[in-house]
């Protein structure tokens, strides 16, 4: 026997009808959804679920007899009357739909969002004439020269009508100009598709007279997207709005340049700004100015920093904390870029109150002048000047190890251990470690190896593998004990030699230094300090520009015992 369907219209009906539509049988289902209409025509669940019934059967007309049997006990439902021209021109009654949408409009056209329903209707249904129309005729009545065009931009977006899209954007812009960004990142979307370039570019520039300042912003972005950082930095010169907006901008833009390594627009860009500053005198606070001068300073810095040899593959005795000589190559650099950013910080010294970028400031200079150019009184006058403005924990830490390297670097031993000794609490109970590191370098360089390997068998018994320097306690530790403490008097006095040699690194004697290095390989080649000493002489000759010295070196290496090392350092 085939199996009877009812449909009940208790109060399951309507979970009845959903599981008929789950199972596929649409005819049952619709049948259900008519038997609820019939005694609830205000059932809105059972009416939504019965009209997309009638439309995925392609039944129009039933859809449409629904729509305006729900209008008669629900007049006011502007989303449905809409839908009823959209129903009627599906079908292929197209006049009948316009009425439908006319009368629309004359009844609810007050109420801007009758409008965007309709707009949108039309978006959908790709009646592009039917939208701008509709757009056209909302933006003269209420007044809104910008209605409904960032919407109509993103439909001429999706479409790939960029000239048209970029025109409504510019529209919404002109009126919501807090909403420049978002045009901005959309325009630029727009421009990954190399095609669209030209287009965008044109198309901006045929509305400049209009919005000058909007489209000057707009072309500076696509430029500097484009790597056309000129044209862009031009752009941004031409944008005419007050003087604390702009010079926040081109800070901004000043910044950008550097990160792309455009020094020569970037310091025009900075140079810009502070020209603009001093024909207003006073009118910029010091906090303002600071940032201003530090960017141009770090164009300059981006400029001198000098290559890095990484050697962390040579071998880690020489790369840990105890030996860790930054090895650098200064052929690019630029003695005018030199000075000049030493005279950018100079100014910062001199002109600028005491704010939150003092104590950086002085210690960017210090920076400068002890790793770079060496200049000891300089650096050491703009640590202390640091130092007198109160920076935070870290920075006075930093600052601190700057001085200690500064005494190591005068050859004052001695000072240095009696400088760590009186730093304060708060710096060794959190620095411990490092500060160590220094106590154990001086005493190394001292002479006293004995007494400075017991420190750091004191040291590791209270340290777990996790601590900051542990791997660097155990690499010195085993480089004294190899070296040292198991050799013999050979070993013993080319360790010291050894340690010398680092010590006149740490005070830029290059050429001693290298003459103590090439002594222990020649003179004391059997000792196990040897293979490390000539490491180290061949990488002080690189720091000295000595390429063929440094080449003749490494093939004796290649040659020797150690060539597995020297292998690695070719």
């Amino acid at each position: 026997m085939g199996q009877i369907k009812v449909r009940p219209m208790g109060p399951g009906a309507l979970q009845n009808a959903l599981l008929m539509e789950r199972k596929g049988d649409l005819e049952e289902a619709r049948k259900i959804y008519e038997s609820i209409l019939t005694e609830k025509p205000n059932n809105r669940q059972a009416y939504t679920q019965l009209k997309n019934i009638y439309k995925r059967l392609g039944d129009y007309r039933s859809a449409a007899e629904l729509i305006n049997n729900w209008l008669e006990h629900s007049p006011h439902d502007l989303q449905q009357r809409v839908e009823l021209g959209e129903i009627l021109f599906t079908s292929g009654n197209k006049k009948e739909a316009g009425e439908v949408w006319n009368n629309f409009i004359v009844q609810y056209g007050q109420n801007s969002s009758a409008y965007r329903m309709l707009i949108h209707t039309y978006s959908r249904m790709g009646l592009a004439d039917k939208m701008q129309e509709m757009v056209r005729m909302g933006r003269k009545r209420f007044n809104d020269p910008a209605f409904m065009a960032l919407d109509l931009g993103n439909y001429y977006q999706a479409r790939q009508n960029s000239a048209k899209a970029v025109s409504e954007f510019l529209i919404y812009a002109e009126y919501n100009p807090k909403q420049l960004k978002l045009i901005n990142d959309k325009i630029l979307i727009m421009s990954d598709d190399i095609e669209n370039v030209k287009i965008i570019e044109s198309s901006l520039k045929m509305h400049m007279d209009r919005t000058p300042d909007i489209v000057h912003s707009l072309l500076s972005s696509l430029y500097f997207k484009i790597g056309n950082y000129q044209q862009s930095l031009d752009h941004q010169f031409l944008i005419a709005d007050d003087q604390s907006a702009r010079l926040n901008r081109l800070n901004h833009f000043a910044n950008s340049l550097r990160k792309e390594r455009q020094f020569d627009l970037a310091i025009l860009t900075y140079q810009t700004i502070l020209a603009n500053i001093r024909s207003l005198p006073g009118k910029i606070d010091s906090k303002k100015l600071g940032q201003i001068l530090l960017g141009l300073g770090r164009v300059y810095e981006d400029q001198i920093h000098p290559h890095k040899f990484n050697n962390s593959l040579i071998l880690n005795e020489i790369n840990n904390a105890f030996f860790n000589s930054q090895f650098t190559l200064q052929t690019t650099i630029s003695t005018d870029a030199l000075e000049q950013a030493v005279s950018m910080y100079n100014t910062i010294l001199d002109d600028l109150q005491s704010t939150s970028f003092s104590p950086q400031a002085h210690f960017r200079l210090g920076e400068i002048q002890f790793k770079i150019l060496m200049d000891i009184d300089g650096a050491y006058a703009a640590y202390t000047a640091a130092l007198s403005t109160n920076p935070g924990l870290e920075l006075s830490f930093k600052i601190h190890s700057r001085l200690e390297d500064i005494l190591i670097a005068e050859g004052k031993i001695e000072e240095g251990q009696l400088y760590l000794q009186n730093l304060p609490i708060s710096l060794k109970n959190k620095y411990k470690n490092e500060i160590a590191v220094k106590s154990i370098q001086i005493g190394l360089y001292n002479g006293k190896i004995d007494s400075t390997l017991k420190i750091l068998d004191d040291l590791l018994v209270n340290m777990v593998p996790s601590d900051n320097q542990f791997n660097d306690f155990m690499e010195l530790q085993a480089i004294i004990n190899i070296n040292y403490t198991d050799g013999d008097d050979s070993n013993k006095e080319a360790f010291r030699h050894y340690l010398t040699g680092e010590m006149l690194l740490k005070q830029n004697k290059l050429s001693e230094a290298v003459l103590i290095f090439s002594t222990i390989r020649k003179d004391q080649y059997s000792t196990s300090i040897a293979k490390l000493a000539s490491i180290r002489e061949i990488f002080t000759l690189l720091q000295m520009n000595q390429f063929d010295e440094a080449m003749i070196r490494l093939n004796r290496l290649l040659a020797s015992d150690a060539g597995d090392t020297g292998l690695v350092l070719a």
